[in-house]
């Protein structure tokens, strides 16, 4: 039994989407993956993978999307993605906030 709106026109454009995105994708899931490992190996709960891995997910697409802006290639993005997901949210947290009272000519005490 055939299908009439079926439209094989839209799954070429998935598939485009995913190869030209490749590099971007496999950063993110890098990420997530690396994130819930870590979180599983120390002892968090399901609710702390979960959380973690989707925040370094997105933390690390944030920064893929500067990656050619601050001149780092977009082969790089695997390493960037499994670096997020080592480090975590917490310690992100602390060095942009450490990095931005060093820019902005803070004491470094809030």
């Amino acid at each position: 039994m055939k299908m009439p709106n079926r439209d094989p026109g839209l799954w070429a454009f998935v598939l485009w989407w995913i190869d030209a995105h490749q590099t971007t994708i496999y950063g993110a899931f890098l990420a997530l993956v690396t994130a819930y490992i870590r979180v599983t190996y120390s002892g968090g709960s399901v609710r702390q993978r979960v959380l973690e891995s989707l925040m370094c997910g997105a933390i690390s697409l944030s920064l893929m999307s500067a990656m050619e802006w601050i001149g780092v290639p977009t082969s790089a993005s695997g390493f960037i993605g499994g670096m997020v997901g080592f480090l975590g949210v917490d310690k992100l947290r602390s060095a942009a906030e450490l990095f931005l009272t060093k820019k902005a000519g803070g004491d470094g005490q809030n």
